[in-house]
């Protein structure tokens, strides 16, 4: 539950899995391939955290991340996209939940961009498809862009002027170091 100035709601994760994927269940295995190369490092929701909460340092007074991933998620921001991070973890309203903003920057033009920053690789099978959405398979990564669509058109009705949203995913891979990856966001998405 979140606590606000008006009361007390739930998140949107658990609105997102009662409407869109009430009977997804997480297998608690990491993904490994069979021949021993190029693996690719699971996260914890512990790992997440520290993610945000560095990125949030960082934005709020300067302070350089310790951990790989957000220092590879700011060099990915400030370097290839040439963006200004400009907040982090921004609560929204949306469905009649509470949500935050991972990440919000600027481009060079001062377009505001929301990223879902997602930390380990995921290579979850589908489990069905989506609720409501029609031969949309049921897996972790288009968990991702629900939440992301929505957080994104939750900052837009705040009144916040998001241009485009994208989930980040950054992760470990052995043999490259840290892959940052920008994922493309899905035709199915505007269905909704």
């Amino acid at each position: 539950m979140y606590t606000y100035s008006g009361g007390q709601t739930g998140g949107l994760l658990s609105k997102l899995k009662k409407v869109y994927y009430p009977d997804f269940e997480v297998k608690k295995r990491q993904y490994r391939r069979k021949s021993g190369k190029n693996k690719k490092g699971a996260s914890t929701r512990s790992i997440g955290i520290t993610i945000d909460k560095q990125l949030q340092a960082y934005i709020k007074i300067g302070k350089k991340p310790k951990n790989v991933m957000a220092q590879a998620l700011i060099e990915y921001l400030e370097k290839k996209c040439k963006h200004t991070l400009q907040a982090a973890q921004v609560p929204t309203f949306i469905m009649g939940r509470i949500t935050q903003a991972d990440l919000i920057t600027e481009d060079e033009k001062g377009n505001l961009y929301m990223f879902e920053v997602k930390s380990g690789y995921n290579q979850c099978k589908a489990q069905g498809t989506l609720k409501i959405l029609n031969n949309v398979p049921n897996t972790i990564k288009n968990h991702w862009e629900l939440q992301r669509y929505f957080t994104h058109k939750g900052l837009v009705e705040g009144g916040l002027n998001v241009k485009s949203s994208f989930v980040l995913n950054v992760y470990t891979e052995e043999g490259k170091g840290i892959t940052v990856k920008r994922r493309k966001n899905p035709n199915w998405i505007l269905t909704i």
